[in-house]
């Protein structure tokens, strides 16, 4: 139940930052979500991109951890959200042919979107609360 509340409440989050997001007067819109179900896919999609392209942040990460070292960690944020970014245009990518149903004009919109997303994640999660600890407390309350 928890996955399909998160699936639909980063869905939604995907709507309000493409809403925020577009342009003010004559112009293209920077990123379009076509509708509900086209969030709920784009999210679909960017979760699986993420686990494809975890593995090689993590290696880079690994490898740069004296530059991690050196830069109190800036290095590794700004890597993460190179990752998303990549995922959201990747995404906007491979959906162009069914549309306009989810579409990113540029690299650098993607990378905003990835950073609005991260917050309203961690702001999700902590309103949800902690899988893992739900986790624990449930198994603990069996013994």
């Amino acid at each position: 139940m928890r996955f399909l509340v998160r699936w639909i409440g980063n869905a939604l989050l995907l709507m309000i930052i493409a809403g925020a997001l577009s342009a003010d007067g004559a112009g293209t819109d920077p990123m379009v979500v076509s509708g509900f179900w086209a969030a709920m896919l784009a999210v679909a999609l960017v979760a699986v991109m993420h686990i494809l392209i975890k593995p090689i942040q993590a290696a880079l990460g690994a490898m740069g951890c004296l530059v991690n070292l050196l830069t109190v960690g800036l290095f590794g944020l700004v890597l993460a959200f190179a990752f998303w970014a990549l995922a959201f245009n990747l995404v906007g990518y491979f959906l162009q042919p069914m549309g306009d149903a989810f579409t990113i004009a540029k690299p650098s919109v993607g990378f905003v979107a990835a950073f609005w997303m991260a917050v309203g994640n961690w702001l999700l999660n902590m309103a949800l609360g902690d899988d893992d600890k739900a986790a624990k407390d449930k198994e603990q309350a069996k013994r």
